[in-house]
């Protein structure tokens, strides 16, 4: 698989969050290209282990959609996309997970930015209280995606629990990268 701790910059420039990086559409597109091209890698070493078709579900981020503009929805529309056009057994379920109330995002702690600090860090049981669920969870072996894993953090195992708590027959979890804290 692709090394997770190389794949971080173009997820960077997917959030687009604070302005740190440029809208360009050229740069955007290379971010897509890129995370697509990743998804089909990494993805299809996972898929040829698995019989039994998946549900691809997205972790949301830490605020609702409707708080974001389009630009800063690549990484979830990437997915769709993926899922769309994939010659494996996946199903979309990328809208399955809605972010229903504010959150810090998982690196807010470490890199705080103004707006944040009043908004709930993660705790156990964050995805239940903040998200919405699709009842076509039930019974569903769901592929779980996320831009980050962020360690000691626990938000992606926070998600797959209340996967399964909301009826979810299997969970598997796949990380573009991850973060070291």
């Amino acid at each position: 698989m692709s090394n997770p701790e190389s794949q971080t910059l173009h997820i960077n420039y997917l959030k687009n969050d604070n302005n740190q990086f440029t809208l360009e559409s050229e740069r955007l597109k290379q971010a897509t290209e890129k995370l697509y091209q990743n998804l089909k890698e990494d993805l299809a070493q996972i898929l040829r282990e698995q019989s039994l078709p998946l549900y691809v579900c997205v972790v949301p981020r830490a605020k609702p959609e409707n708080d974001y503009k389009p630009s800063q929805l690549l990484f979830k529309e990437t997915i769709r996309t993926f899922v769309k056009e994939s010659e494996y057994r996946l199903n979309n379920g990328v809208d399955y997970i809605k972010r229903t109330v504010r959150t810090m995002t998982t690196h807010q702690n470490h890199f705080p930015f103004s707006g944040y600090s009043e908004l709930p860090s993660p705790y156990i049981g964050i995805s239940k209280d903040t998200c919405s669920f699709s009842p076509e969870i039930r019974e569903k072996n769901i592929l779980l995606i996320d831009d980050l894993y962020t360690y000691s953090i626990n938000i992606d195992e926070d998600m797959i629990q209340a996967l399964y708590d909301n009826g979810a027959n299997k969970v598997i979890f796949y990380s573009i990268g991850y973060l070291k804290y």
